[in-house]
Formats: structure tokens, C-alpha cells, sequence
């Protein structure tokens, strides 16, 4: 199946500043589809002797440099993309840029970035990069008995969506669409695998990324915090004077909610990361001259 890219529109004008999103269920065959665009917005014409790839990685895993998706846990997928001319008016035609995702890839529900890059004919340095996001969301088709597949992977959009109430129209009365973008909500979802990762004590053994951060619940809790946290920084900078009661305040209405649940997010991470810490600093010694076989605890 192809996937084009989800661009962010309000009243009806292209939000180009955004990142552009995927959002694929796992375990099922996929392929991305890129339009390459100035600042304006209009698609840019590539030469026929261009040669471009994309490169995808999990944003929290370092990677590797050798690109082989085989071989390792936390791989750099490079794919070879193809041209697909759009059009037959010679003036007008563009290309869409097509990469079609490997099956380690399909079977790794996370969040990932993809880095699209056109390289002139002979050149070792791309002239031409763009950025997007691609959610691969966990489904029963996923293979699980790969190295990649055994984790479930972050909350999906909808669960997000249903969590917070905002699935379009139906839920905001006001806004009469969806409030946060599938990209916002895939950054949203980085951040407290990051936050586990960043706070003391750090312990290299229990490093998480998108795609293997056991705490779901409190993954998907922090994760809406966050989303509120960024609607109340939204409303600040925006609301006027014209504003109703309801409407100027909610500001402060969501940015209570934001810390609170936070708060209690980050409460969590401290007790079970020192619970971890403390557990690993107990073991035994076992003594071989015992008749009784004794251990020496330390």
C-alpha cells in the first residue's frame, strides 16, 4: 500500500514549517510517498540522473553506521528510492519520490525519522535534504518473533486521540477539526521516553526508545500532559481581550492539568528508576570450601 505524506492545512493553507507525517499499521507491506517542495510550496522538478535515498532511524537509538538492518538492534534503514514522474504536460510535470519500507522495518512498531536526500550524479554529498516522521503503530499482523517485533511499541494516534478527546469535529465543538496533528502527537510521544532515559540515576541497562518503553499506561498519561502542556502555551500566546471568561482562562485550566499529570510522571520514573538502581546493587558470592555451600551476600 502506498502512504503520502500528511501535510498539516489551516483554512485551507499548507503549514510547510510542520513536519510532514506517515502513520502505518505494522505487518503490512508499505511504501512512502515524497513530494519534494520549495518554501512556497510548489513541488521542485529532480533531473533524471538524480539519485535519491531515504534514511530512517528510531530518534532515540544511536544507530548504526553500517546500515545493516540485519544485523543489529538499533539499525539505520537506507533505502534507494524511485522517480515517479507526476503528470504528462512537459512544462508542468513533477516528481513524487517513492521508498519502499524494508520487512524489519514494518515489523518495528515505533516512531521514526525519515530523512529524504537527492544526490547529484557522482556526488558523495547530498544537495537536497527534507525531513518527516513515520509512526508505524502495532496491529496483529505484526511478526513478532523478529528481534524488533517483540515489543509492542508506543500508544497509537487513536489511542491518544480517544484519551484527550480529540478526534475531529465530533469532540471540538469550538475548533470544529482535530486540535493536534499526527506530527505533534508523534514528537509528543518522543519526549517521556527521553525524560526516563535523561533522569537520575541513568542506568545504561534500562535505556528505552519508541519501540521498546515498557510503561505504556504511563507512557500514553505523560504523553497527554505534554500535548496538553503545548494547547496551554497555545492558548497564552494567542488569546486577546475579546476572549470570553472560558476562553481566556483555559490557559491556566490546561497548564494545571499539564503539571499535575507530569508531576506525577516524573514521581514515577524517580521510584521505579532508584528501585531498579538499588536492586542491581545486590548479589551473592557463593563459596566453593563451604560444606554447606554458603553464600556470602554483599
Amino acid at each position: 500500500m502506498t502512504h503520502t505524506e500528511e501535510i498539516n492545512v489551516i483554512d485551507g493553507c499548507r503549514v510547510l514549517d510542520r513536519s510532514r507525517a506517515y502513520v502505518i499499521p505494522s505487518g503490512a507491506e508499505a511504501t512512502l510517498q515524497f513530494v519534494f517542495r520549495n518554501k512556497q510550496g510548489q513541488p521542485v522538478r529532480l533531473n533524471d540522473d538524480d539519485e535519491i535515498y531515504a534514511l530512517i532511524r528510531e530518534p532515540l537509538s544511536k544507530g548504526s553506521s553500517t546500515h545493516d538492518a540485519s544485523s543489529i538492534s538499533d539499525p539505520i534503514f537506507r533505502i534507494t528510492c524511485d522517480l515517479i514522474q507526476e503528470g504528462t504536460d512537459p512544462d508542468f510535470y513533477y516528481e513524487k519520490v517513492e521508498a519502499e519500507l524494508p520487512a524489519d522495518l514494518i515489523d518495528s512498531p515505533g516512531i521514526y525519522q525519515v530523512e529524504w536526500a537527492v544526490f547529484a550524479a557522482g556526488s558523495e554529498r547530498p544537495n537536497r535534504i527534507a525531513s518527516s516522521l513515520l509512526s508505524v503503530e502495532a496491529s496483529n499482523w505484526t511478526k513478532l518473533e523478529t528481534e524488533l517485533g517483540r515489543h509492542g511499541g508506543p500508544p497509537t494516534i487513536t489511542e491518544l486521540r480517544y484519551a484527550i478527546q480529540d478526534n475531529g469535529r465530533v469532540d471540538n465543538v469550538l475548533l470544529q477539526r482535530c486540535e493536534f496533528s499526527a506530527d505533534q502527537i508523534m514528537m509528543a510521544l518522543i519526549r517521556p521516553v527521553r525524560m526516563w532515559n535523561e533522569q537520575l540515576p541513568l542506568l545504561a541497562s534500562h535505556n528505552f526508545n519508541t519501540r521498546n518503553y515498557p510503561y505504556r499506561e504511563q507512557w500514553m498519561r505523560a504523553t497527554a500532559a505534554l500535548l496538553q502542556q503545548a494547547a496551554a502555551n497555545n492558548y497564552l500566546r494567542n488569546k486577546t481581550e475579546e476572549d470570553g471568561d472560558l476562553l481566556r482562562n483555559r490557559d491556566v485550566s490546561y497548564d494545571k492539568m499539564a503539571r499535575m499529570d507530569l508531576d506525577r510522571y516524573m514521581g514515577f520514573v524517580r521510584q521505579q528508576k532508584h528501585a531498579i538502581s538499588l536492586n542491581q546493587g545486590f548479589g551473592e558470592i557463593t563459596s566453593d570450601y563451604s560444606l554447606i555451600n554458603s553464600s556470602w551476600h554483599y
